[in-house]
Formats: structure tokens, C-alpha cells, sequence
């Protein structure tokens, strides 16, 4: 298998669990090599009216899939309910680099999203 191949496999497991927050989210951006989802609902945020919201999303970069996760931006305590194998993976603000998928990795992603997703109704924005 080549490279870019590889990177669709780990893409996919990540992509159906993100389908299944839809709805009430909605897939803005959906090809195979990026994956999107945004709350619809005007909200506020820190003061600032937003008619949409990112939430969460994957793409496949030239060798890792980026997973982007916003919750991890707008509450702290998301980033506390992570796993250290997730967290590992967290190279910049709101990206993990996912270079391939195991067990602990597709059961944290499951829970980061739970997690996530729980922050947002809680603040409103779904």
C-alpha cells in the first residue's frame, strides 16, 4: 500500500464517528481526503456573534491525517478528560497528528468527541 492509502485507512474510523454527531451538526466540507462538521446555530462567543461554529474535523495531510477539534480551544477542562495517547498526539492548539490508528487511539477519539460534544450543548452551541 502507498502512503496516501495508508492515510485514508486511519481517516475512516475517525470520519464515521464524526457522522454521527450529524445532525445536529452539519458536514460543511465532505471528500475523501477531508471531512468537516459545524454547529448551524448562531451563537456568541466571547462576545462576538458567529452564525456558524467549527466543531471538529479530519484531513489527510502528506503523512498524517489532521484531526481538528475546537472543543479543546473554547473549554479547558475538555483538554483534562483526554487520554495520554490522544494528548500525545496534540502537536499544535487544536490539530493531533494521527500517523496510524490502534485500540486505545479510536477509544480516545470516541471519548474526546463525547466529551467535546457535551461542551458544546452545554454552552448553547448546538
Amino acid at each position: 500500500m502507498n502512503k496516501r492509502a495508508d492515510l485514508f485507512q486511519v481517516c475512516q474510523f475517525p470520519r464515521t464517528v464524526l457522522r454521527g454527531y450529524q445532525p445536529p451538526l452539519v458536514a460543511k466540507m465532505n471528500s475523501d481526503s477531508r471531512y468537516e462538521l459545524w454547529s448551524n446555530k448562531q451563537v456568541l462567543v466571547e462576545g462576538r456573534r458567529h452564525d456558524e461554529l467549527y466543531f471538529a474535523g479530519i484531513k489527510i495531510q502528506s503523512s498524517f491525517v489532521g484531526s481538528y477539534f475546537m472543543p479543546i480551544c473554547s473549554d479547558t477542562s475538555v483538554r483534562d478528560k483526554l487520554g495520554k495517547n490522544i494528548l500525545s498526539k496534540l502537536k499544535r492548539k487544536s490539530c493531533f497528528h494521527i500517523k496510524e490508528i490502534d485500540r486505545s487511539t479510536i477509544l480516545q477519539i470516541k471519548t474526546a468527541l463525547e466529551v467535546g460534544f457535551r461542551s458544546y450543548q452545554k454552552s448553547g452551541w448546538v
